[in-house]
């Protein structure tokens, strides 16, 4: 919140702001993943999205500093390059869940969906900067 505050953005915009269609179905998704199975939601946390980060938070950051005059980077500190731990972490954990090909196919079709939905929202995000 102190990053959206420093970049203007009020309480007021934040909340009547829906989120969006990508960030919903990423999230759902997550879920559903995490009931499934313990290997699933690792499949998702580690490979599906704590992989991501640290090579997408570099382009968000750049294009946050040359857009504003003095926004809080705080946020992008705490995140990117530190979530590569939290990537490995997840993936020694999944590593040592993996017991047989199914466990591996299920694996390989459940980081192909977090992919894919991570992949719609920079695609919703691109989008709406290209309407601005």
């Amino acid at each position: 919140l102190r990053m959206l505050y420093s970049l203007e953005i009020s309480q007021e915009e934040i909340d009547r702001t829906p989120t969006m269609v990508s960030m919903d179905l990423l999230n759902d998704g997550f879920i559903t993943a995490i009931k499934r199975s313990f290997p699933a939601g690792l499949a998702w946390l580690g490979l599906g999205g704590e992989l991501t980060i640290p090579n997408n938070f570099p382009y968000l950051a750049q294009g946050i500093r040359k857009s504003f005059a003095s926004p809080d980077m705080r946020f992008f500190e705490h995140h990117g390059e530190p979530d590569e731990g939290h990537h490995n972490d997840s993936n020694m954990l999944l590593a040592m869940q993996l017991n047989n090909d199914a466990d591996r196919e299920q694996v390989r079709a459940e980081v192909a969906k977090a992919l894919f939905l991570r992949t719609a929202v920079w695609t919703e995000m691109a989008d709406a900067a290209a309407r601005l």
